[in-house]
C-alpha cells in the first residue's frame, strides 16, 4: 500500500520505491508538511520546531502560545491573511471583499487508481498501478468553502506526484 493514514498521529504518508512524503493534521486542523526525501518509516513530527517567535502571527485558537506561528510552520497549503507573511499558495476574496482564508482539515479519501482532470490530458494508469489521496480543507468562517488537495502515488514508479487541483466556492 503506497498511501497510509495513521489515525493516532494524524499523518498521511506516501511511500514510493525510494522516497517518503509525509504530512500531518495538527491540533488546530492545519495540514503541515513533515518530510520529503529518502525512504523513511514512522511519524516524523519531531522535525517540527516550536520556539518563542515573539511577534509572529498565529491563529486565534492558539491564544497566547507564542511558540505556534503560521509564519514559521511548514504548511502544505498556506493561506493569505491568516498570520503567515510568506507568499501564500491560496488567496480567496470573500463576498464582503475581505481577502482572508483559514483552511482547516475536514476529511480525506484514499482510493485505488488516479484522479482525472476533466478537459486536460493525463497519464493513464490502471487501478493497481496508482493510488489517490484526496484531502479536503474547509474554511470554517465562510462555509461552505472547500479546497481539495490530491496526491497521486504511482506504485510502480519512484516519485510521488503532488497536485492541488480544485478550489470550490459554493453559494450559501
Amino acid at each position: 500500500m503506497g498511501i497510509i493514514y495513521c489515525e493516532k498521529d494524524r499523518t498521511f504518508t506516501l511511500q514510493t520505491k525510494e522516497t517518503t512524503y509525509q504530512m500531518q493534521v495538527d491540533r488546530y486542523g492545519f495540514l503541515l508538511h513533515l518530510y520529503y526525501g529518502k525512504k523513511a518509516e514512522g511519524c516524523m513530527d519531531y522535525l517540527l520546531t516550536y520556539y518563542d517567535r515573539g511577534f509572529s502571527g498565529n491563529p486565534y485558537d492558539a491564544g497566547t502560545d507564542r511558540t505556534y506561528s503560521m509564519d514559521s510552520l511548514p504548511q502544505e497549503l498556506s493561506c493569505y491573511g491568516n498570520g503567515d507573511f510568506r507568499s501564500a499558495s491560496l488567496m480567496l476574496e470573500n463576498g464582503d471583499g475581505s481577502m482572508s482564508c483559514d483552511m482547516r482539515y475536514k476529511n480525506y479519501t484514499i482510493r485505488d487508481g488516479k484522479y482525472s482532470l476533466p478537459g486536460l490530458p493525463a497519464v493513464y494508469a490502471d487501478n493497481d498501478e496508482a493510488q489517490t489521496l484526496e484531502i479536503v480543507l474547509e474554511e470554517p468562517a465562510w462555509r461552505p468553502c472547500f479546497f481539495t488537495v490530491c496526491f497521486r502515488n504511482w506504485i510502480s514508479l519512484q516519485e510521488a506526484s503532488i497536485s492541488a487541483i480544485r478550489a470550490v466556492r459554493r453559494s450559501m
